[in-house]
């Protein structure tokens, strides 16, 4: 029984490599083949003969095809994982700033202090607004770090 070539396909993107089925007497085999350099024949029967049964032109095309999908596919996930790591991002910054506007220290704070809560861009501008708030509430109070402590407790601040 004759030998049939099927599925040749460039197998990385420099087209060096090529894989390819031999079927011989009903069983199926997978190959891979380095392509001869400048493509040339008579090297390996198998190059020369997908040469001549197939279009490695087609071949070429269809694996720069596929090449672009998986890099679309994998710039998509990107972008699903930036947009869901933002978005938590966002929520816990929005959840602290409602923690803060909650807690009495807080609720007592002078219309620029809220306002900067509102717009703090960050969790660290925020622990910043959040340190120096607890800082000012202490000093005004004067509380030790104790009383500052209990107090968090209490109004379930973290």
């Amino acid at each position: 029984m004759d030998t049939q070539i099927k599925d040749p396909e460039f197998v990385d993107l420099e087209k060096t490599t090529v894989r390819f089925k031999i079927i011989r007497d009903g069983i199926t085999t997978v190959a891979e083949l380095k392509v001869p350099e400048n493509r040339q024949r008579g090297i390996n029967p198998y190059w020369d003969r997908i040469m001549d049964e197939f279009d490695v032109e087609a071949m070429r095309l269809q694996r720069n095809e596929k090449e672009v999908r998986a890099r679309k596919l994998a710039e998509f996930d990107q972008k699903k994982r930036e947009g869901r790591e933002e978005n938590e991002r966002l929520v816990a910054l929005f959840n602290k700033k409602m923690q803060m506007f909650n807690s009495s220290i807080f609720s007592d704070a002078d219309d620029i202090t809220k306002a900067a809560i509102r717009r703090s861009p960050s969790q660290d501008f925020l622990n910043f607004i959040y340190y120096d708030t607890l800082r000012k509430h202490m000093l005004d109070n004067n509380l030790t770090y104790i009383d500052l402590l209990e107090l968090l407790e209490d109004n379930q601040i973290t």
